[in-house]
C-alpha cells in the first residue's frame, strides 16, 4: 500500500501541491476512507504535510461524527442520499452536535481548513467565473484534444502496414460499429463534446477523395467479411465497454457490453478476408487479443476523446508518430492475471479483497514470474527506429543517489517520438519479495532522422528504498542494484549496476556512499 497504492498520492500533495483529496466510498482495512483515521490524519496530515481540506466523493460521507474526527472537512453533495449515511446537512450537524456525537472543535477545524485552503489557493482573489460556455476557446481545445490524443496513442504491432500512403492506397473498409461512436466511460467522463469527429469519420477525411472508403458497422461480421474483401486493407474499429462503479467480469472486449457486436469474431473474420488487416482498439484498458498474430497491425487509441477520430487517423497515415507507450500489461491470456483463480484477491470473499500479491502489481508479477505478456508494460512502436548508446551512471552530487543517462539516436528515415524507460532493481533478502526491476524515469524525446539527445535521470534515496513495516519508514538496504534502460520493460538495451553502502559489485558503474 505505501510503495505503489499512496505513492501517487504522496506525489500530488509533496511535490503537486493538491489543495484538496478526496476519499472514496470503499473500505480500507477495515472503516471507510472517509472515516478512516489512519488514512486522513496519520498519513496524509502528519505523514506527508497536507494542509489542505478532505472532501467525500459523491455520497461517500457515512457518519457525521466519525466523518469529522477521523478528518472528513467537506461534503460538496450534502443532499445526495449517502448510500444510508449521514450527509454534511446543516441540520444534521446541529443534531449531532445537540446529540454530543460530534464537537464544535471539530467543526471549527473542518472549516478552517476549507477556508485556510480557498484564502491559500487565491479563491476570494477574484471575480467569479461566468458560467458562460461561448468563453471557451473551442478551436484551440479540440487542437489539444487531438495533440493528446495522438501522444497517447500506442503502436502495438506493425508488420509494415502502416503508414497508410493515400498515394498509393485505392480502396479502404472501415469496419465496426465502434468506429462511428463515440467512447467514454459513463459518469464523471461522459462528456458531451462541442464537436466530435468519430475514427470513421477522421479516416475517410484523412484518406481524401482518391480512396474508396467503404463502412461496415459489423454486426453482421460475413457481411463485413466481403465489404473487406474487396479493399486494398481493412481498419477495424473495436472498443470494450467499461465505466466507474462497476468492474468488468472479464477482460474480452465483448465482456460487459451486452447484446450486440461480436468483436473478437469480427476481426477474425475480417483477418480471414482480407491479409492487410489493422485494428484499432478503443479500450478502458488492457484486453485479450486473440486474433493477433492475424492481424498485420494493432492501434490501441483507448477512449480518445472529441478528437480521436482525427488523431487515430493521422496516426494511421504517418502525419504524427504514436507517442504513447503502454501504462499496463496486456496479457496473452486471463489465467496469467496476477488474481487468476483467487477469489480472495478477486472479486474478493465477504466483500473484502485481499491484495496477498503483495507489491507483484502488474508487469512486476509478469516479470517476477517469467510470464510472456501478449504486450508488455511500457510497450509502443514508432515508426522510425531508435538506438540507445552510451549508458552512464555515476553518484548524486550529494546524499544517496544516482545520476544515469543515455544517448538516444534515431537511426531511421523519419522523425519520431522515443521513450527511454529506466528501471531499477532492488536487492532481496529473506522475507522480502522485491521484483527484478521497477520504472524509477521516463521521457518522450521528438527526434529528426540522424538526431540524437542525451537523456538523464536523477536518482534520489527514494529510488533504491523499500518500505519497511518494523520500523514504519523507508530503508535503502546495502547491495547491487541492477540498472536497466530500454524500450520497455522487457526491451532492455543497456545494463548496469550500483553498489550501495559498501556493497561489492562485480562491474559496478557507480558506488552510491555510506
Amino acid at each position: 500500500m505505501i510503495e505503489l497504492y499512496l505513492s501517487q498520492f504522496e506525489a500530488a500533495v509533496k511535490q503537486g501541491g493538491a489543495g484538496s483529496v478526496m476519499c472514496s466510498y470503499n473500505r480500507l482495512n477495515g472503516p471507510h476512507a472517509c472515516e478512516n483515521t489512519w488514512l486522513l490524519q496519520q498519513i496524509l496530515r502528519h505523514r506527508w504535510g497536507f494542509r489542505g481540506f478532505v472532501l467525500a466523493d459523491y455520497g461517500a460521507s457515512k457518519h457525521i461524527g466519525s466523518g469529522l474526527l477521523s478528518g472528513l472537512d467537506f461534503e460538496p453533495f450534502p443532499f445526495f442520499d449517502s448510500d444510508g449515511g449521514e450527509n454534511y446537512t446543516p441540520a444534521a450537524v446541529q443534531a449531532a452536535l445537540a446529540a454530543g456525537r460530534t464537537r464544535q472543535a471539530l467543526v471549527d477545524r473542518a472549516v478552517g481548513n476549507l477556508l485556510r485552503t480557498l484564502f491559500a489557493y487565491g479563491f476570494f482573489d477574484r471575480a467569479a467565473y461566468a458560467d458562460d460556455d461561448s468563453r471557451v476557446d473551442r478551436t484551440g481545445h479540440a487542437q489539444e484534444a487531438r495533440r493528446l490524443g495522438e501522444a497517447g496513442t500506442v503502436l502495438l504491432k506493425n508488420n509494415d502496414a502502416l503508414p497508410l500512403d493515400p498515394g498509393r492506397l485505392k480502396s479502404l473498409a472501415v469496419i465496426g460499429a465502434d468506429g462511428d461512436a463515440y467512447k467514454n466511460g459513463g459518469g464523471s467522463s461522459d462528456v458531451e463534446p462541442y464537436s466530435l469527429v468519430t475514427p470513421r469519420e477522421g479516416i475517410a477525411a484523412r484518406a481524401g477523395a482518391g480512396v474508396d472508403v467503404r463502412y461496415d458497422p459489423g454486426d453482421d461480421p460475413r457481411r463485413a467479411a466481403d465489404v473487406a474483401r474487396g479493399a486494398e486493407a481493412a481498419v477495424v474499429v473495436v472498443a470494450d465497454t467499461a465505466g466507474e462503479g462497476a468492474n468488468k467480469s472479464c477482460l474480452a472486449l465483448d465482456c460487459g457490453a451486452g447484446a450486440g457486436l461480436k468483436r473478437d469474431e469480427l476481426v477474425e473474420r475480417v483477418a480471414a478476408a482480407n491479409p492487410h488487416t489493422i485494428v484499432v482498439l478503443e479500450t478502458a484498458g488492457p484486453v485479450l487479443t486473440p486474433w493477433r498474430d492475424r492481424v498485420e497491425a494493432i492501434v490501441e487509441a483507448w477512449y480518445p476523446g472529441s478528437a480521436g477520430g482525427t488523431a487515430i487517423a493521422r496516426v494511421l497515415f504517418g502525419d504524427v508518430d504514436p507517442g504513447g507507450r503502454l501504462p499496463a500489461t496486456f496479457p496473452r491470456r486471463e489465467r496469467e492475471l496476477p488474481t487468476a483463480g483467487n477469489r480472495r484477491r478477486y472479486p474478493g470473499v465477504g466483500d473484502v479483497v485481499h491484495y496477498t500479491e503483495g507489491v507483484l502489481v502488474g508487469y512486476r508479477w509478469y516479470d517476477r514470474r517469467r510470464i510472456k505478456p501478449a504486450f508488455p508494460f511500457g510497450h509502443g512502436l514508432s515508426y522510425t527506429r531508435f538506438a540507445f548508446r552510451d549508458l552512464r551512471v555515476r553518484p548524486a552530487r550529494r546524499g544517496v543517489g544516482a545520476r544515469v543517462s543515455i544517448e538516444v539516436v534515431n537511426t531511421g528515415r523519419r522523425t519520431g517520438v522515443a521513450v527511454p524507460q529506466l528501471y531499477l532493481g532492488l536487492p532481496g533478502a529473506r522475507g522480502r519479495i522485491q521484483p527484478p526491476r521497477q520504472l524509477r524515469g521516463f521521457e518522450s524525446v521528438t527526434l529528426r532522422p540522424g538526431r540524437g539527445a542525451r537523456v538523464r535521470f536523477e536518482l534520489d534515496a527514494r529510488a533504491f528504498s523499500y518500505w519497511n513495516i518494523r520500523r514504519d519508514r523507508w530503508l535503502a538496504p546495502a547491495g547491487c542494484y541492477p540498472v536497466s534502460l530500454g524500450h520497455s520493460s522487457r526491451d532492455i538495451a543497456a545494463r548496469a549496476t550500483i553498489a550501495m553502502r559498501g556493497a561489492r559489485c562485480p562491474g559496478a558503474a557507480a558506488a552510491v556512499p555510506r
